[in-house]
């Protein structure tokens, strides 16, 4: 059993020699007894962070990827990456190196420098947790709550993307019972598709009044949040919300909600004229659609067509999903 920080030897194989410089705005970067690093940057500062408890497999890629749809979800581009790994005492020191490497290929991706953290065993946990902040920066802003009565409603992509994906790759024995070969690796390529970056990118180029990313609790809580947030109502039809076969099978065979799986990769748009987005997002191959639209009632509806049901944050539905697997 092993407590405590990692050795400076560790350190310097499983983290300081994993992370590579590549932004210029950092000025002090992570090494041996530096605590703290330092930047430069001109533009409004963003700063997201968010920890990735419900999965095992592929965890420092995701934690850095959903954190970074927070900044693009904001009109921003990420910089920086702070990253914490707490590991049982079970764990080993080569587990928390891929959980670095998975990390910085991702931030390689995103153009994102990781610039220090922390790493350490503990018993206060029973897995890997993974924690990451990420720095942005933007000339302007895009918030979640300006969302406007009378706007349409997008969304990109199609619901539980995340979900599935945690799934897929943690729980394959389980899922294996009820999808065939070629449905378990389609869920497990459903990776490719969580982040946000490029449609991000496109609807800040437009006239929208918000956006904002679906995570936990899914789509219905990530709506609840965005006109809660905003002081309006809106009413989603679920007929025109689009889901992956796979995460539909997945969902019905778990007996899970597929409307509050984190659904990291799909993105909300507030738009008061949405057809020239929605056009963009066709030509740059980015599925899309009108699936509602924001009101002045307050409520907060989903129509599925023979009832509705009035909406608000709930606890996400993975977790439910990984009770049935175990």
């Amino acid at each position: 059993m092993k407590i405590g920080k990692l050795t400076n030897p560790e350190l310097i194989d499983c983290v300081f020699g994993v992370i590579k410089k590549r932004r210029d705005e950092v000025k002090v970067r992570s090494s041996l007894a530096q605590d703290c690093s330092s930047f430069e940057i001109d533009d409004t500062i963003l700063i997201s962070t968010d920890p990735i408890t419900g999965a095992d497999e592929g965890a420092g890629g995701l934690a850095i990827k959903i954190n970074a749809n927070d900044i693009y979800a904001a009109g921003g581009q990420p910089v920086l990456a702070v990253i914490t790994i707490l590991a049982p005492p079970n764990a080993t020191v080569e587990e928390i190196k891929r959980v670095m490497v998975d990390a910085e290929n991702e931030a390689e991706r995103n153009n994102i420098e990781i610039v220090g953290g922390h790493t350490e065993f503990t018993d206060a946990v029973n897995k890997i947790v993974v924690s990451v902040t990420i720095i942005g920066k933007t000339d302007k802003h895009i918030t979640a709550d300006s969302a406007k009565a009378g706007d349409s409603i997008i969304l990109t992509k199609t619901i539980g993307i995340e979900g599935t994906v945690i799934l897929a790759h943690d729980y394959e024995k389980k899922l294996r019972a009820f999808l065939t070969d070629d449905e378990l690796e389609q869920a497990k390529q459903l990776k490719n598709s969580i982040s946000i970056t490029e449609e991000a990118l496109i609807a800040r180029r437009h006239n929208i009044n918000a956006m904002h990313d679906i995570t936990e609790g899914g789509l219905f809580g990530a709506l609840a949040e965005m006109a809660q947030a905003s002081g309006v109502g809106a009413v989603i039809e679920t007929d025109k919300v689009k889901t992956h076969p796979v995460t539909e099978k997945i969902c019905s065979s778990l007996g899970v909600d597929k409307y509050r799986l984190i659904s990291s990769g799909s993105l909300l748009i507030s738009a008061p004229r949405p057809k020239e987005l929605l056009e963009a997002f066709e030509q740059a191959g980015i599925q899309a659609a009108v699936v509602g639209k924001f009101n002045d009632t307050k409520e907060i509806i989903a129509d599925f067509g023979d009832r509705q049901e009035k909406l608000s944050t709930k606890y996400d539905q993975l977790f439910d999903a990984v009770k049935r697997c175990k």
